[in-house]
């Protein structure tokens, strides 16, 4: 087979390609100070970091995983610790999961990708979080089961759900190559309550008040976080007996302490 030999030996950079005898030795900026095998190591490692971090998310609040999270959330939770990871210290590859510091990329957060709770009720609601932070206080005053809830079926009654975990900044540990939790004590520690079945068709007639407090009432350090998501289902009374929807069922983290 012919082979062409070129007549030009260049050395040196045309655009964002390097010569060297004629040859292309490099191919952008970035290859002369990492090598690539090793930035699609640290991507990874990173990957797995945030995937294991929002699993530790949705475990905090395990007690509703079946009920009001879908095929997405697991997937949107990894965004945004993607998000976190990328502001955390550290070399490329370890980078800081520093959920305590960046908490706020956590609060509006819905379980669910299309029965959104922000959509579906719009009355106001107070939190409030004590000092040791393992308990959660949601006032919510008087609404109108018809202006401020809005759905797409006949109901006779709708319930909220609290519920309250725990979970700890992320790192990686050069032992094993991989991200764990820095804290994990109260990881395990989680919660849920409900109010009583609120009847459609009028106003509520008084404020609504739902207190969450974590098991053993621990007091929270630092790299912890508090984690509150509020939900409400729809349900039909018929015969004495209260049936769910699966539909219009929504929750919404409320609160990250």
């Amino acid at each position: 087979m012919a082979k062409y030999k070129s007549p030009f030996h260049l050395n040196g950079t045309l655009g964002d390609m390097k010569f060297k005898d004629g040859k292309v030795v490099m191919v952008g900026a970035s290859f002369s100070k990492k090598n690539p095998n090793q930035r699609v190591k640290e991507n990874n490692q990173e990957f797995g970091g945030t995937a294991i971090s929002a699993t530790a998310l949705l475990k905090a609040l395990s007690k509703v995983r079946e009920s009001f999270m879908d095929k997405t959330t697991q997937n949107r939770a990894s965004a945004i610790m993607r998000e976190i990871l990328q502001l955390g210290t550290g070399p490329r590859g370890e980078r800081l999961i520093d959920l305590a510091q960046y908490k706020h990329k956590l609060l509006g957060f819905e379980l669910n990708s299309v029965d959104k709770f922000e959509s579906i009720f719009t009355a106001p609601i107070t939190t409030t979080v004590n000092a040791d932070r393992n308990e959660l206080v949601i006032d919510i005053p008087d609404f109108s089961t018809i202006n401020d809830v809005h759905i797409t079926q006949a109901v006779t009654h709708l319930k909220f759900h609290l519920a309250l975990g725990v979970i700890g900044n992320h790192g990686f540990n050069t032992n094993n190559s991989k991200y764990h939790s820095l804290n994990d004590t109260n990881a395990a520690k989680h919660t849920l309550v409900s109010t009583v079945e609120i009847a459609i068709g009028g106003m509520v007639g008084q404020p609504t008040t739902l207190v969450a407090q974590l098991p053993d009432l621990p007091v929270l350090a630092a790299d912890e976080v508090l984690i509150g998501a509020l939900g409400i289902e729809f349900l039909e009374f018929v015969n004495g007996q209260y049936y769910g929807f699966d539909t219009d069922k929504a929750m919404q983290i409320i609160v990250a302490e």
